[in-house]
């Protein structure tokens, strides 16, 4: 069996889009190593060719010595459920503290 695009697109859309969704940086590829500097407001096209990109409205405030090598999408500011992890292509060391600005984050059914 098979699912047609517009099938995934429609999940997409539903799961992920339709809901306020917040994003917030990782350590690695688990919730326990959140930033926890608060989640970040992130909104999200229509899905096309079953994938979703995202925007944050803010910039993630990541404190010094810290490496950031995912993101995290979760339903909630505080709490929630996490909707998805995705791994940056480059991690991020912040020697100082700086701001990460999530543009552009793909997730892809396919």
């Amino acid at each position: 069996m098979s699912i047609t695009i517009k099938v995934l697109n429609s999940m997409l859309d539903f799961s992920i889009r339709s809901l306020n969704t917040y994003v917030t940086a990782l350590t690695e590829a688990d919730i326990s190593s959140e930033v926890l500097t608060g989640r970040k407001p992130i909104n999200f096209s229509e899905a096309t060719a079953a994938s979703i990109i995202g925007d944050s409205v803010e910039d993630l405030v990541i404190p010094e010595g810290t490496t950031v090598t995912h993101l995290a999408v979760f339903d909630s500011e505080q709490d929630g459920e996490l909707l998805c992890i995705v791994e940056l292509e480059n991690s991020e060391t912040f020697s100082n503290e700086g701001s990460l600005s999530v543009k552009e984050l793909k997730i892809a059914l396919v």
